[in-house]
């Protein structure tokens, strides 16, 4: 699957738009994707960073001063219009789905690229803005589909709420040990994150104003910020002053391991409010833009952190914050976010993208006779053969026998893929067992359909997530069929040991799911 991500980021715009769709790139990636990033240079648009991740990236034309009321449209840097034309000339192919996270992007843009792709999906936060696409995203607590259903068509998956919240796995790897420090809490350390950019220099008002507190200045602070701020030199001077020991750390990689060591967070109430959720982390929320009232007032409603509405009582909100109400606070954000939504929105896009080609899947023994007699000639044919280790020409005789055994067979399942009516390959799953199953494709040999393998996996991935609810699957394959194992490793299965066969040296790999 082919996908084309049209974001951005920025000073004024910050960075939130850039890293929920790099998460959702990762885990559409680690399932087999090939991803495509659009930016326009703005100011601080992270492009280097998307391509430090190994995401090619192509560039709009820089922005421009724009004559209009609208401030989305204005952090767009141009037209919908003129964004989607040049857009559409950077296009070097046609892709199978196209992202939006941009608020400058409504219908207009849409109508002009859609047919440039087969799929589009808008990443939302606004509920202001009409959309006729085939998937929307709103992970923001408290959104309900009834802000969209008048501007869909019946067939469009509308996902909102924290349920399809999108987390990077560092975060996954750290909960457990974030929530297990906050059984007994202490205020120590204070993080404090404003966005990536903070163009207002709230940073430096934060901490300013924090002086005048009751907090021990045995407290350390540490502060967050991305390198396209244009503060830092202010801020470093303003510390110098400050009675507490702070720690300004610049473009960093680790943020969940920041998070998890801190007893207390300041930060803005954008996407980032879920990551310190996720975790658990006692906050307190400040609205830094328009966009993110709602989030920080869904999350007071949840009583799930304090807000900061005036940054004057930062120090009334700070004395009278108690272990009581550090752990009060830590317990109600936890339950909020799963940790599951970037899975669900991935699985949804491929679903998706498997009915938008009418793939389907057939057991062998629900197939008519000439299909039977199609998956026969295809394991015997000699490029088919060649990679198996049994290598043997298969009788019409054991064909039927197989096939006749296969509904007594409940730890197996073999299937033949199509396409359109046309056969793209077989996909078997062994052994399941307790969440576990071995597993194989072939493709057609017989036909010229590009990316047949590919097709394969995601079906067969999707099978066994959905249809048999495996947590691992397994596999082998000869070392030397190169083709083979590339696709595995795109498709995120791990090289695990060799062992020999009588014929070859075969290589074992897995794929975690759950």
């Amino acid at each position: 699957m082919k996908v084309a991500i049209r974001a951005d980021a920025s000073i004024n715009m910050g960075t939130g738009h850039i890293m929920r769709c790099l998460t959702l790139a990762d885990n559409l990636k680690k399932n087999g994707a090939d991803i495509h990033f659009f930016c326009r240079p703005h100011k601080g648009s992270m492009t280097s960073f998307i391509e430090s991740k190994d995401y090619p990236v192509s560039l709009l034309n820089p922005p421009q001063e724009i004559n209009t009321n609208d401030k989305y449209i204005k952090l767009l840097g141009c037209s919908e219009i003129q964004d989607s034309n040049q857009f559409i000339n950077r296009l070097e192919e046609k892709f199978d789905l196209i992202i939006v996270d941009n608020y400058g992007i409504s219908d207009v843009w849409l109508d002009e690229v859609k047919p440039y792709c087969d799929m589009i999906m808008v990443i939302d936060d606004l509920s202001e803005t009409p959309f006729k696409c085939d998937i929307l995203l709103n992970q923001n607590l408290g959104t309900t589909k009834n802000k969209y259903e008048n501007n869909f068509l019946k067939s469009s998956n509308i996902l909102v709420g924290n349920k399809y919240t999108l987390l990077r796995d560092e975060f996954l790897e750290w909960r457990e040990y974030s929530l297990n420090r906050r059984i007994s809490p202490s205020l120590n350390n204070i993080l404090i994150n404003l966005g990536g950019s903070d163009p207002q220099n709230i940073t430096s008002n934060i901490v300013n104003i924090m002086e005048n507190s009751n907090l021990s200045s045995k407290i350390s602070l540490t502060i967050i910020l991305g390198e396209a701020s244009i503060h830092i030199g202010k801020l470093k001077k303003s510390i110098k002053k400050s009675k507490f020991s702070v720690d300004i750390k610049i473009g960093i990689n680790n943020m969940a391991e920041l998070l998890s060591k801190c007893d207390l967070a300041i930060g803005a109430a954008g996407s980032s409010s879920w990551e310190r959720c996720y975790l658990g982390v006692p906050s307190i929320l400040y609205s830094i833009a328009d966009n993110q009232k709602a989030i920080a007032m869904a999350l007071k409603k949840h009583d799930a952190v304090e807000l900061l509405e005036d940054i004057n009582y930062l120090p009334e909100i700070l004395n009278n914050l108690s272990t009581k109400r550090l752990k009060e606070l830590s317990i109600k954000s936890k339950k909020l976010i799963d940790g599951k939504g970037s899975s669900r929105v991935s699985d949804i896009i491929f679903k998706r993208y498997l009915q938008f080609n009418s793939y389907r899947l057939v057991p062998y023994q629900n197939l008519n006779e000439e299909e039977s007699q199609s998956i026969l000639k295809m394991r015997n044919h000699k490029n088919i053969r060649r990679w198996m280790n049994h290598k043997e020409v298969i009788s019409n005789e054991e064909h039927i026998s197989f096939i006749n055994k296969l509904d007594s067979l409940s730890e197996k399942r073999y299937l033949l893929a199509f396409k359109k009516g046309e056969i793209i390959g077989s996909i078997n799953f062994t052994g399941i067992k307790n969440g576990n199953a071995d597993f194989g494709i072939y493709t057609n040999p017989f036909n010229d359909i590009k990316g047949k393998g590919t097709v394969l996996m995601f079906l067969a991935i999707n099978y066994a997530k959905n249809e048999l609810k495996l947590d691992k699957i397994n596999l082998t394959v000869i070392r030397e069929n190169l083709i083979a194992i590339n696709l595995y490793t795109k498709f995120g299965f791990i090289k695990m040991d060799k062992c020999l066969s009588k014929k070859h040296t075969l290589l074992s790999m897995f794929k975690v799911l759950k």
